[in-house]
């Protein structure tokens, strides 16, 4: 008798879990065309829509890049003033203002010079969408 109240009991829970199981999985950055090797997740901000800046610090064990693009997700978001910060100290800052949709990401940023160490990235933004508090940036870099 218990065999038959367990095993229904059991399948209702597991369709019921799945949705909320799904974010451990693992994201599915096909969607945003980052599923290459090459690139590689160096740190993410869960951005708050009544802030105006943030910044992603990066581990000197993360390596050296030739390449950055941004992630966002959750929301929608104008990004700007982006500031490259290096480990040697030396500072770039591309003409930027990004705009993006939830789930999508930035075109290609082209680091000067050879493969550098990224230090940190600090950003300025805003929603485009101000039901929505919060946000997820991330950054990837290619060597």
């Amino acid at each position: 008798m218990r065999a038959r109240f367990l095993l229904p009991c059991l399948m209702i829970f597991t369709f019921l879990a799945a949705p909320a199981c799904r974010g451990f999985q693992g994201r599915n950055d096909s969607l945003v065309g980052l599923n290459d090797a090459a690139w590689t997740k160096l740190g993410e901000r869960r951005v708050s829509f009544a802030a105006e800046s943030d910044t992603i610090h990066v581990t000197h064990l993360k390596g050296r890049y030739r390449r950055l693009t941004f992630v966002v997700r959750e929301s929608s978001v104008e990004m700007y003033d982006v500031v490259v910060t290096f480990a040697n100290g030396d500072v770039y800052a591309p003409a930027t203002r990004l705009h993006f949709n939830a789930d999508s990401r930035s075109r290609v940023i082209d680091l000067p010079g050879a493969r550098r160490t990224v230090k940190k990235v600090e950003f300025r933004y805003r929603s485009k969408n101000v039901f929505n508090g919060f946000g997820e940036v991330e950054l990837w870099g290619k060597k």
